[in-house]
């Protein structure tokens, strides 16, 4: 059904078929079949998922694909924009790439800034990447984002509190 849509010229068909391509689910796994149609998509219709997934692609941040300095300079804007959009994911992924120092020095300040954002918006996630960035300065705000991580489901939450001996009372 998406390569009919896609080959229709429906964006979130495209966006769709490009996910199983980037993930192997029922086609051929292709990350150039995938980003040849996020692009695709893209030039029909402009919206923050589909920012997110190319930036996220080009960013090299879905797989262990070294990006070229262009390609991670634009997957960095593509997730931006998603960001400036309210995607949640995109604010917690910028966070990652500060947390990290992928593709950028890291900048655990600025990690902290885009995980705030995205835990206002209820990205669990986030949660959990700002208790961690805080254990060793903060235990006590620390736990309280590991705790409302792990109260959405998050299993490094449940495993980051239990070594800090926190009570089970989530």
């Amino acid at each position: 059904w998406f390569t009919k849509a896609a080959a229709q010229g429906h964006a979130h068909a495209m966006l769709q078929l490009g996910l199983l391509h980037l993930e192997g689910k029922g086609v051929e796994q292709s990350r150039a079949l995938a980003e040849d149609l996020f692009r695709k998509a893209s030039a029909v219709g402009d919206f923050p998922t589909l920012q997110y997934c190319l930036g996220m692609l080009l960013a090299g941040l879905t797989d262990d694909q070294e990006p070229t300095a262009a390609e991670a300079e634009e997957g960095l804007s593509l997730l931006g924009r998603a960001a400036e959009l309210g995607f949640a994911a995109a604010h917690t992924a910028l966070g990652d790439v500060h947390r990290k120092g992928h593709i950028l020095l890291a900048n655990h300040t600025r990690a902290m800034e885009y995980y705030k954002i995205a835990a206002e918006e209820g990205e669990p996630e986030a949660y959990f990447h700002l208790g961690e960035l805080l254990r060793m300065s903060d235990e006590k705000e620390a736990t309280k984002y590991l705790k409302w991580a792990a109260q959405a489901g998050h299993e490094g939450a449940l495993a980051a509190l239990q070594e800090m001996k926190y009570p089970q009372e989530l």
